[in-house]
């Protein structure tokens, strides 16, 4: 499979550095599920949090969360701005396609791929 990714760029004559972007742009929108899922803390385990050495509270939380997520937000605004339309939109088509794929396996499958049981799911 790593050999496939690293043939692509070289069949279609794509940059190295379009290559590094889409893998800095990906690696921050994978941030933001974290960051979103942080203002759910509270509500979805409230007896953790109460334990936790180390917590925020809530309207806290919130606030660094929407602060943070505007900033990666900026951040791939400002990492994708001097890519070429047909890159940007290919690369949002890979992401659907590939959200796409999970869902239909999912369903093919009969089961959730997460349960969000660490126990279950490993």
């Amino acid at each position: 499979m790593f050999y496939l990714i690293g043939v692509i760029p070289v069949i279609f004559d794509i940059s190295l550095a379009t290559v590094s972007t889409y893998g800095t742009g990906i690696s921050i929108v994978l941030t933001l599920m974290p960051i979103a899922a942080s203002t759910q803390l509270h509500k979805r385990y409230p007896e953790a949090c109460k334990k936790a050495f180390f917590i925020l509270k809530p309207r806290a939380m919130n606030i660094m969360a929407v602060v943070a997520f505007a900033m990666a937000i900026l951040q791939i605004f400002l990492l994708f701005r001097n890519l070429h339309i047909s890159i940007i939109v290919g690369a949002m088509l890979y992401i659907c396609a590939a959200f796409g794929l999970s869902v239909f396996l999912e369903k093919r499958v009969g089961k959730q791929v997460y349960s969000g049981d660490a126990d279950k799911d490993f």
